[in-house]
C-alpha cells in the first residue's frame, strides 16, 4: 500500500466518520433510537465515501455501466466492513449504556477500517486504476 493511498484513505474515512458520527449523534439527540439513527447516517456516509475514494484515493477511471458495477462492489465490500463496524457499535452501546453514540461509532469505525481498506483496494477499484 502506497503512503499516498493510505493517507487519502484516512482523509476520506475521516470525512465519512464525521458524517456518520455527526448524523448519528444528531438524530439520537433529536429522539431517534441510536441504532436507527446509525442506519440513516450510513445511508449518507456510504455514497459520499464511495465518490471520494473513487475519485481521489483509488483514482478510478470506470465509466458508464462500469461505474454502477463499481458502486455495487463498493456496497458489497462495505457489507463486511459495516457488519463488523455496526456489531462493535451495538456492542459498545450494550456494554456501556449511556455512551455517546458518536463514541460508539468511532470504536466501530476503528475496528472495521482494515477490512474496508483491503476490500476497496483489492475488490472494488482493482480493475480501473
Amino acid at each position: 500500500m502506497m503512503p499516498r493511498t493510505l493517507g487519502l484513505f484516512i482523509i476520506v474515512g475521516s470525512i465519512g466518520f464525521g458524517l456518520d458520527a455527526g448524523t448519528t449523534e444528531g438524530l439520537a439527540h433529536a429522539g431517534c433510537h441510536p441504532l436507527a439513527a446509525r442506519a440513516a447516517a450510513l445511508a449518507i456516509a456510504v455514497p459520499t465515501t464511495f465518490l471520494l475514494n473513487r475519485r481521489f484515493t483509488f483514482r478510478s477511471r470506470a465509466h458508464g455501466q462500469d461505474r454502477f458495477r463499481e458502486f455495487g462492489r463498493y456496497v458489497l465490500a462495505n457489507g463486511a466492513s459495516l457488519g463488523v463496524n455496526y456489531a462493535v457499535f451495538a456492542l459498545v452501546l450494550a456494554l456501556a449504556p449511556g455512551t455517546h453514540p458518536a463514541l460508539a461509532v468511532g470504536v466501530g469505525s476503528l475496528v472495521a477500517m482494515t477490512v474496508s481498506l483491503i476490500g476497496y483496494g483489492r475488490f472494488v477499484f482493482r480493475r480501473n486504476r
